[in-house]
């Protein structure tokens, strides 16, 4: 049962060390550690437990928890009060109905397959959800809608490969008396790294942020409590940026309200 959103606190200050997922990336087609992913969580005040669908591949050695789980196992989301959804590469056309782009690229159905079925469990127990860049997309076609491929050209460069390269950052203008304006306010400046964005939106999904040539940037989830989704990469500027700070303690804090409430009926019902 989708828990009731008035049931939950307020989601305010600094929270408690609420255990979040964080999937594994993909590295040379491998499930890889999400290094700055934990890192960024793990700032916001929640403990990231990073879940695969089978062993990491060598690399950085974690820092924290890791689980191989199949999201269509019992007991996936155990002791669990978050989902951040990471960004990579771009996500199947099939999965909307629409033939690859000849731009499409580093698309992995393994890792498509492994997170929407993680989605799934979260919004039916209506966990609260961070979703990044390609999390954002997955999201809305989870829910039903449709991505452009290609963007179209434009002066602000949404495409570059890094986020260090201050050319690369255009301003979000953030929709008044959204989830998110209340978080970071009502104009930021963000990094850009993507060329696809969302195109038709799935049911429920309300744009609440947009670039200044109309490219959707960040959406919520009609009725959540925090299911929130961003194209740019907050955990990429992590300490230059206050904005990308209250995120992922406003996440933080949701998580934290989410296991204060529904924990202990979530972990009986999951051990059934």
């Amino acid at each position: 049962m989708t828990q009731e959103v008035s049931a939950w606190p307020a989601v305010t200050g600094r929270p408690g060390q609420a255990r979040v997922l964080v999937p594994s990336v993909t590295r040379g087609g491998q499930p890889a550690f999400p290094a700055t992913y934990a890192s960024a969580v793990r700032a916001g005040g929640a403990e990231p437990v990073v879940v695969a669908p089978g062993p990491l591949v060598t690399g950085r050695s974690p820092d924290c928890e890791v689980r191989v789980v199949d999201p269509q196992q019992p007991g996936t989301l155990s002791g669990l009060a978050g989902l951040l959804l990471p960004g990579g590469g771009d996500l199947d056309p099939a999965l909307y109905r629409q033939p690859p782009h000849p731009s499409t690229r580093h698309v992995s159905q393994a890792r498509d397959a492994f997170e929407f079925g993680l989605l799934r469990l979260a919004l039916d127990a209506g966990m609260p959800v961070l979703a990044i860049c390609r999390g954002m997309q997955l999201l809305n076609i989870a829910r039903g809608g449709q991505l452009i491929q290609d963007l179209p050209r434009s002066p602000l460069a949404h495409q570059g490969e890094t986020a260090t390269d201050p050319s690369l950052r255009h301003a979000v203008h953030v929709a008044p008396g959204s989830l998110l304006a209340t978080i970071i306010g009502g104009v930021r400046i963000v990094n850009s790294r993507h060329h696809q964005g969302l195109g038709r939106l799935g049911t429920g999904i309300t744009v609440t942020g947009r670039s200044p040539d109309s490219v959707v940037e960040a959406v919520e989830l009609d009725g959540a409590r925090f299911v929130v989704g961003v194209q740019w990469h907050p955990e990429d500027m992590l300490g230059e940026d206050a904005g990308s700070e209250e995120l992922f303690a406003a996440f933080a804090a949701a998580a934290a309200s989410f296991a204060a409430i529904t924990q202990p009926a979530l972990d009986a019902v999951e051990c059934r």
